[in-house]
């Protein structure tokens, strides 16, 4: 796999390789489904998923059975609700306390 620093630049480099036994050539094939795909849509997509755990007296969290402490937790929501976003291996937007 050859190191680029662009998407663009790589494709360039590899658009007369053949993947394994296929009969097209990767600029063969992407020329063939360009017309196929439709423009991305305007809105945002959500990648994470949200939680509304309750933080408990340590200014613990726990989401997806992992416990998360205080340094990451605001001041004054111990006994209540957050709704943190979680994105594959990290929480996001923890400071938005729920009523």
């Amino acid at each position: 796999m050859p190191l680029v620093r662009r998407v663009g630049q790589w494709n360039l480099q590899n658009e007369g390789r053949r993947l394994r036994s296929r009969t097209r050539t990767i600029g063969e094939s992407s020329a063939h489904e360009r017309p196929l795909l439709r423009p991305l849509p305007n809105e945002v997509f959500e990648t994470g998923r949200w939680f509304t755990p309750r933080v408990n007296r340590f200014g613990q969290i726990t989401v997806r059975s992992n416990t998360y402490s205080g340094w990451v937790m605001p001041q004054g929501v111990m006994g209540r609700r957050i709704r943190p976003e979680w994105r594959g291996l990290r929480l996001w937007n923890v400071g938005l306390v729920l009523p």
